[in-house]
């Protein structure tokens, strides 16, 4: 498929320190938003929220 796109060659290495940065991203963002929407609304806390995407 990749060869359609003239992409011949394609080489990935998966490793921890490869996949770990964007994992810890992603979490930081969504627990930050998620405090951020929590403080906004004081209905619901940031573990429910979390919890809840």
């Amino acid at each position: 498929m990749l060869s359609n796109f003239w992409i011949s060659k394609f080489h990935a290495e998966v490793t921890g320190s490869s996949v770990l940065p964007p994992v810890l991203i992603i979490v930081g963002f969504l627990v930050g938003f998620s405090y951020l929407i929590s403080r906004r609304i004081k209905k619901y806390g940031v573990r429910q929220l979390a919890e809840d995407i």
